[in-house]
């Protein structure tokens, strides 16, 4: 069923403007908000505030909103929230990203891909597109462009949730809506709200019960089924420095290729089982490569010495320290394998056999970094070194930029590797059904889901874990401080370029739920929102959940 030609709907007693929710996501995006580019972040604020205002102005006094800059920023940006105000403790937190991801894939339309309505027009004038795609075109029920579907959307329906619960004096309980920027990038705006989230909960009086995020739910979907995810997936960023010897091209025997090395490594670990989590029925992708190069300053015949290489690894389990342990382990294993076919391959040749020492030496970032600090060495002299360049400046950029710093001033005998990990981190954020809060959540989240898929006539599943990374993963959980350090310890300047308050989310451990918006192809050209579902369902889901959380008999 076509939206295009309706102007009002009903649900649940609600009166929702369909066209009224169109109309303010395309305001926010025709706000080109790419992380960390120019002012579009803080112009999405400034517009979100505005709306705000708005809200408030109806309110009766019991909208309190809230500006803040975020803390350890090069881009200077601010974050607005609002806290809704009614009787009790009992809170709701709403958070969604104002940032989009850029709008390269775009091509030749590339400077319409904020403009939603120019660039379906446009759209239609391009031959051979994918069947669904120019199906969809044809149709009046979605609307394309970036960020309508990750995440503006779900940032409209969180404010029109603020209003309509303004509008129905609903008393018990509170909602606070924190829209943060940056999750694309490194979640610096997510990282940075976490002090806020714990000085308004004890300056207000507030109990945390629930997080509801509205990412689009169509990644970790099961086949035509609606899902309900009750936890976010985690992300790690595993790298390995490889530390070869260099030579002459001429007598390659008398080195060894830290490129040779690293390829070894990329095909013992791309993809291996052991690194593929799962939890419940649902199993997490291994890990993936998405980086391996040569590293050096300029060209030579010189047979290259050093090499980087990275993984990314969704984790839903906690045991960062015995992930490392197996990293580490898997590592030298290639190193051994590789030194070992590059001997025979001398051999056949007819060559001298390679002149290495015997042996292989696996260290970690934080045993590097602190041997340099005794050294003399200083991390914080690098990134100031950076610090005028925040425009380019990219956070693994620089994180290797000090391990490589760090490594001149200490000799390391190869054939060697450094292993740590890389920002971003994303501890994993997922319902063990322990808490009372998280028992609540839970049993609240299934029978809603039986609800709604009996009135809205199709199937909605409870699914464990959110597939994509989120800033769910920054509201606490149960990894454990060893754990966090074997990560942020062997992260290379972790505490300036990632910095994370373990505290506040040790305090706020709060259960979360992503509610998501419809739509398809999100990151991609195609990206749209299917605004029948999205505009027609999800602000009822929403309603129905807080109302239902904040008034739930919490048994322990």
């Amino acid at each position: 069923m076509e939206t295009g030609g309706v102007d009002r709907i009903f649900c649940e007693g609600l009166d929702l403007g369909c066209e009224r929710l169109k109309s303010e996501l395309i305001r926010l995006c025709r706000i080109p908000s790419t992380s960390g580019q120019s002012d579009g972040e803080n112009r999405v604020m400034a517009l979100i505030e505005k709306q705000l205002e708005e809200i408030r102005a109806i309110s009766g006094g019991a909208l309190k909103i809230f500006k803040y800059k975020v803390p350890n920023d090069p881009f200077d940006r601010n974050h607005v929230a609002a806290l809704l105000k009614g009787k009790g403790p009992r809170t709701v937190i709403l958070i969604g990203h104002v940032d989009v991801v850029d709008t390269s894939p775009y091509g030749s339309l590339r400077d319409l891909a904020f403009n939603p309505e120019l660039l379906k027009e446009a759209m239609r004038g391009i031959k051979e597109l994918p069947p669904e795609v120019e199906d969809d075109l044809k149709s009046r029920r979605f609307l394309f462009g970036r960020g309508v579907l990750d995440m503006k959307a779900g940032l409209v329906l969180e404010m029109n949730l603020l209003r309509e619960l303004v509008k129905a004096r609903i008393e018990t309980g509170n909602v606070l809506f924190c829209p943060v920027v940056d999750e694309e990038r490194d979640s610096v705006g997510m990282r940075g709200a976490l002090p806020f989230l714990k000085e308004v909960m004890e300056s207000e009086g507030l109990d945390y019960v629930a997080c509801v995020n509205t990412e689009p739910c169509e990644l970790g979907g099961a086949d035509d089924k609606r899902p309900i995810f009750i936890g976010s997936v985690g992300k790690l960023m595993p790298f390995v420095l490889v530390l070869g010897k260099p030579s002459h091209v001429g007598e390659p025997w008398l080195g060894i290729n830290a490129a040779h090395l690293a390829s070894r490594i990329v095909l013992d670990l791309e993809g291996v089982p052991w690194s593929s989590d799962e939890i419940g029925d649902d199993r997490f992708p291994p890990m993936a490569c998405m980086e391996i190069s040569v590293v050096r300053e300029s060209y030579s015949v010189t047979i290259p010495d050093m090499a980087l290489l990275y993984f990314n690894k969704l984790a839903v389990e906690d045991d960062h320290g015995v992930f490392l342990s197996s990293f580490k382990k898997a590592c030298e294993e290639s190193l051994r394998r590789a030194i070992s076919d590059w001997e025979e391959r001398l051999s056949l040749c007819g060559l001298p056999s390679p002149t290495l020492e015997k042996g292989i030496r696996i260290v970690e970032v934080r045993d590097v970094i602190d041997e340099a600090r005794r050294n003399g060495f200083r991390e914080d002299s690098v990134i100031s070194a950076q610090a005028s360049n925040k425009e380019e400046m990219d956070t693994r950029k620089m994180s290797l930029m000090i391990l490589l710093e760090a490594i001149k001033t200490i000799p390391i005998e190869p054939p060697a590797a450094v292993v740590g990990f890389l920002p971003p981190y994303y501890p994993s954020k997922v319902n063990r059904n322990k808490s009372v809060k998280e028992k609540m959540l839970r049993k609240l989240a299934e029978d809603l889901c039986v609800k709604w898929s009996n009135r809205f006539g199709e199937p909605f599943v409870l699914k464990e874990a959110f597939g994509g990374i989120t800033d769910l993963s920054f509201l606490g959980g149960g990894t454990s401080v060893e754990d966090l350090r074997a990560v942020l310890d062997n992260m290379p300047g972790a505490s300036t370029l990632y910095p994370l308050d373990l505290d506040a989310m040790r305090m706020l451990d709060v259960p979360v739920i992503n509610i998501g918006v419809g739509g398809k192809d999100a990151h991609k050209w195609t990206e749209r929102l299917d605004m029948e579902f999205s505009f027609r369902v999800v602000p009822d889901m929403l309603m129905e959940f807080v109302r239902e959380i904040l008034s739930a008999d919490f048994v322990r």
